[in-house]
């Protein structure tokens, strides 16, 4: 004999096609739900891609990053989200631009948030990058973007003589000036002045949806759903260490961050004793 488990009976099942309709659906909370039940860690550090020459040995309690991995992409899991940060080299260039000088034992830590109110059946990665097309007649050869505009967030720029695309110009670069002035150059980095009297670009407004910290420095979560009551506590947060100082110039990743040393199904195997017979 068997048991029938009715769709009454069966709280949830992914992915099927001919069930409940939130089961057919892809959703953040389906995919990054498959890996959290997969592991028993919350976030850890990827470790797939380091070269043989770095020992992962819980002998040590940490790894020193060194040269054999400063040009490795630096990938790691935080609740079933997937984050590639670009090199080692790149972040730790970000983090001294932003902290300067680090002391020992300072740690370096990512958070990402979690909407798991707004919706409980579709959680949701805070954060989101919007892209707006603007276009603006120009007067005097000359544009000045608005304020929250800089040439990180500005995308396609093109300009125009009435209707004809300027292309003219060999290798044609655009800048933004301190005062937010579009300076146009050519490929040899030569200032041109062309006759144009309208623009096109894409402005992108971003919501960060992870952040690094210093460990004293934990920033304040992001309180912003006017749909809620003030002070409304909507998001949850989830975060990992990247990084230990050992001393001011060097970065190790603790041991701990890594799933394959942090997981309970691994720390809890009791090796025993290997008999002598």
């Amino acid at each position: 004999m068997s048991i029938d488990l009715l769709g009454t009976q069966v709280k949830e099942m992914f992915p099927s096609t001919k069930t409940k309709t939130i089961n057919k659906l892809i959703t953040e909370n389906s995919l990054t739900r498959l890996l959290n039940r997969l592991l028993d860690v919350d976030s850890y550090i990827i470790t797939s891609e380091y070269p043989n020459t770095i020992s992962l040995n819980k002998a040590y309690d940490s790894i020193t990053v060194s040269n054999d991995i400063l040009d490795v992409d630096l990938e790691f899991n935080i609740r079933g989200y997937y984050f590639n940060l670009n090199t080692y080299r790149n972040v730790i260039s970000l983090i001294r631009t932003e902290y300067g000088d680090l002391q020992t034992g300072d740690t370096i830590n990512a958070i990402i948030y979690v909407d798991e109110t707004s919706n409980p059946e579709y959680p949701e990665l805070y954060g989101q990058e919007s892209l707006e097309k603007i276009t603006a007649d120009v007067a005097e050869n000359s544009y000045t973007f608005p304020e929250d505009c800089t040439i990180n967030n500005v995308f396609n720029i093109i300009i125009y003589n009435n209707q004809s695309v300027i292309d003219n110009i060999p290798g044609i670069n655009y800048e933004l000036d301190s005062n937010n002035k579009l300076v146009i150059k050519n490929g040899d980095g030569e200032i041109q002045t062309p006759s144009y009297n309208r623009i096109s670009y894409v402005k992108a407004t971003y919501i960060s949806s992870i952040k690094l910290y210093k460990s004293q420095d934990k920033p304040s979560k992001p309180s912003d759903k006017p749909s809620k009551p003030s002070g409304f506590d909507y998001l949850k947060e989830y975060e990992l260490t990247l990084f230990k100082m050992k001393d001011s110039d060097t970065f190790t990743i603790p041991l701990s961050s890594i799933h394959r040393f942090s997981s309970l199904a691994i720390e809890s195997i009791d090796g025993g004793e290997i008999s002598q017979t």
